[in-house]
């Protein structure tokens, strides 16, 4: 007879999920976020910040696609302490802070085209990038990233410009 005693597993709750899903990313995810991307009224207003809904689904889209392109840029002792802290862990001000300038809107001379067009691009980045599309390249803003906090960063400022407009 066995009388070794077993240790039961750890419960499984919605903070161990919650971690356990920060690490990693799946096509399902990214389905979910092109689903909700998809259903962003395009005469929402802001409920925080300047930008307008066109111009957030651009800087957004902007934000994936530099994480494919481009040679990696030096990144000072400011944004790789800082700001990778507040962008990871801290709370975001809404509306108060300035955003990078390749992708405001209101400085880097691009303007928003066709809504419909754009969310369809926005969506089909985050679906790529959650489907396993981890970048290789150092964020412009914080520099060099492990694949959890490049998925920590993309749903957080995915996330943080969706709930601006309600999405």
């Amino acid at each position: 007879m066995n009388t070794q005693t077993l240790t039961p597993a750890a419960p499984v709750t919605p903070a161990a999920d919650a971690a356990r899903e920060r690490k990693t990313m799946s096509s399902e995810e990214g389905r979910r976020w092109a689903e909700r991307i998809a259903k962003i009224d395009p005469n929402a207003k802001a409920r925080f910040g300047k930008m307008t809904v066109a111009e957030m689904v651009v800087h957004c889209r902007l934000q994936f696609e530099a994480t494919w392109s481009g040679e990696p840029k030096p990144v000072g002792l400011m944004g790789r302490t800082f700001m990778k802290f507040i962008v990871l862990s801290g709370p975001w001000p809404k509306g108060k802070t300035p955003t990078y300038p390749a992708w405001d809107m209101s400085t880097n001379g691009m303007r928003p085209g066709k809504f419909a067009e754009d969310v369809k691009a926005l969506a089909a980045a985050a679906e790529r990038f959650f489907a396993g599309g981890y970048p290789r390249i150092s964020s412009p803003v914080i520099g060099p990233l492990s694949e959890p906090d490049w998925i920590k960063l993309q749903r957080r400022h995915l996330e943080h410009h969706l709930s601006q407009f309600g999405a």
